[in-house]
């Protein structure tokens, strides 16, 4: 069962990565620019992974698993919340 996991992590950050690619490959004009780009996407895409990938396995457990699958959202919502709040104190 953890390997299923970590394929179904695995397929929605490159499925995430492959969204972004259209913006790499147009910063792909100046090589040194479009290496700085993909290894952002490459970011991105993995922290967009991870709640995703929790929320859609959170749902999958819900019915069977529901002690789990509410800490599975509340990491989530913890980690929306973290990254929100670091984008709003960078902002002042």
């Amino acid at each position: 069962m953890d390997t299923a996991i970590s394929w179904f992590f695995l397929l929605v950050m490159f499925s995430v990565r492959i969204i972004l690619k259209p913006m790499e490959v147009v910063a792909d004009v100046v090589p040194f620019i479009g290496g700085i780009v993909g290894f952002g996407i490459g970011i991105i895409a993995f922290l967009v992974a991870i709640p995703i990938s929790l929320s859609t396995i959170a749902v999958a457990w819900l019915f069977y698993r529901p002690l789990l699958a509410v800490s599975l959202f509340a990491i989530v919502v913890a980690m929306i919340w973290f990254i929100i709040y670091k984008i709003r104190q960078n902002k002042k």
